[in-house]
């Protein structure tokens, strides 16, 4: 199996090479700059390193494959909604130490930026 690999950190990602091969039979990477450069229909696992597309060709089921994505875009929603909760509580903000708080922030930007890759990677995997 042949994937595609977005990242900021390819030096990374290509040291973790051996570990997608054993894994998930990933025997060839190719770093891209956007998911355009992908050919065909990918299934995508979203990572805060990296996005692996991974071609699907026959070996998907296309239906349960878009009802997966729409499944874990609604528990990222439910993660940002209830992380924005949190965060507009002043009570929480008040009493909790400035770390705690930083946490939050970045695990609200990290799931924000997660289901921006979702919602692109539905509306590729619908095209």
């Amino acid at each position: 199996i042949s994937a595609y690999v977005i990242t900021n950190d390819e030096k990374f990602m290509r040291s973790a090479a051996a570990y997608l091969d054993r894994l998930a039979g990933v025997n060839e990477i190719k770093f891209i700059s956007d998911k355009s450069e992908a050919q065909g229909r990918v299934s995508a696992l979203v990572t805060p390193v990296a996005e692996i597309l991974i071609p699907l060709g026959d070996l998907v089921d296309v239906e349960k494959e878009r009802e997966r994505i729409k499944a874990e875009i609604k528990e990222t929603s439910a993660l940002i909604e209830k992380t924005k909760a949190l965060l507009a509580n002043q009570g929480f903000r008040a009493k909790a130490p400035q770390k705690l708080v930083e946490n939050e922030q970045a695990k609200l930007v990290s799931a924000e930026e997660k289901l921006s890759k979702l919602e692109d990677k539905l509306a590729l995997f619908n095209d």
